[in-house]
């Protein structure tokens, strides 16, 4: 049996076990996907037991000087969130960037040019940047907690003490920090649409009398497309999005939370 797994610190909410275990029985594939929940890399050798793994927060960026050899993508967005094993040498991708790059698509928002707000910069939001930059002609800015580490990608950068202020002015807003960071957006331009790449807890809080006006989107979408591109990348083989997508619906609906 082949072993496939993601790495990443507290990551019991994942779904992408669900995902892949029941992509790879949909295929007839011998292969089992786990959650690796570990405290540091310390151990990182072990992961050449594994054919290929995913790397979630807070590992995309410190994985890289582990990579025996990584694709165009990773050296220039600088994360990597995918890992092909192959004679005890790890080959990294980004699929984070193919993941987003599908959701514009399917939304129609890489269409036009819109005035664009990333909020964070690690590992997702750095994929989220490239993408738009290679793919799209919108203009786009940047919001982080550190702000020397937004200006390392662009001079187009809003500190994010100031958010609050101009929230307001864009089209699309794409929220790439982890849950526990609340993020506040007193003013939200009218049709505006924002993704929030978490697909489980949410912390955007944004006036209840705009959210009428408003297009949200959760990560749902860009969780199945880097899953789908991941598991190419690992056997060669054409996914099918459809029973990833039947899988979280019907886990969704036995939920109780």
């Amino acid at each position: 049996m082949k072993r496939f797994g993601l790495i990443g610190k507290h990551i019991s909410y994942s779904l992408s076990p669900l995902i892949h275990n029941a992509h790879f029985e949909s295929l007839g594939i011998n292969a089992h996907y786990d959650l690796i929940d570990i405290d540091d890399l310390t151990h990182f050798e072990l992961l050449k037991g594994y054919t290929g793994f995913n790397i979630t927060v807070p590992y995309k960026e410190a994985f890289l000087p582990l990579l025996d050899e990584m694709s165009e993508d990773v050296k220039t967005i600088g994360a990597v969130n995918c890992v092909v094993v192959v004679n005890d040498k790890f080959r990294g991708y980004n699929t984070d960037s193919y993941g987003i790059y599908q959701t514009l698509k399917k939304y129609q928002l890489d269409l036009n040019k819109k005035k664009v707000l990333i909020i964070g910069c690690g590992g997702a939001g750095k994929a989220v940047y490239y993408t738009l930059q290679k793919y799209t002609e919108h203009e786009v800015y940047i919001t982080n907690r550190t702000t020397s580490k937004a200006l390392q990608l662009t001079k187009q950068v809003i500190p994010f003490t100031d958010l609050a202020n101009y929230s307001g002015e864009f089209d699309l807003i794409i929220n790439c920090v982890t849950p526990d960071v609340a993020i506040e957006l007193p003013k939200i331009k009218p049709q505006a649409t924002i993704i929030d790449i978490n697909y489980q807890k949410h912390s955007i809080f944004i006036p209840p009398h705009m959210k009428k006006h408003t297009f949200f989107i959760d990560g749902t979408d860009m969780l199945i497309y880097q899953a789908a591109k991941s598991f190419e990348l690992w056997f060669n083989l054409a996914p099918n999005v459809d029973v990833m997508y039947k899988e979280l619906e019907r886990s969704s609906k036995n939920a109780h939370w």
